[in-house]
């Protein structure tokens, strides 16, 4: 896969490098300086502002759910019309 599909986080743990097909959505933490991204199986945390990651995103596939979340678009259930 290519490179840019993937996001390095620098973590507690060290480096991470996470696809961002495997990232279901991300917040910011409460009262933090910090976003969390949700995969299956695990919570990954970075320091960075949200205006910031957007940035950074080039809002690959990602949109606002408010203002401190951010939703991959294939992860959307819209109800059937």
């Amino acid at each position: 896969e290519e490179e840019d599909s993937y996001r390095v986080l620098e973590t507690i743990e060290g480096m991470q490098k996470i696809r961002y097909g495997d990232i279901l959505y991300i917040q910011k933490a409460k009262g933090k300086k910090y976003v969390e991204y949700y995969t299956q199986d695990t919570v990954y945390r970075e320091q960075i502002n949200m205006k910031t990651l957007w940035e950074e995103l080039q809002h690959r596939d990602f949109v606002y759910a408010d203002r401190s979340c951010l939703v991959t678009e294939w992860n959307l259930n819209f109800p059937a019309v």
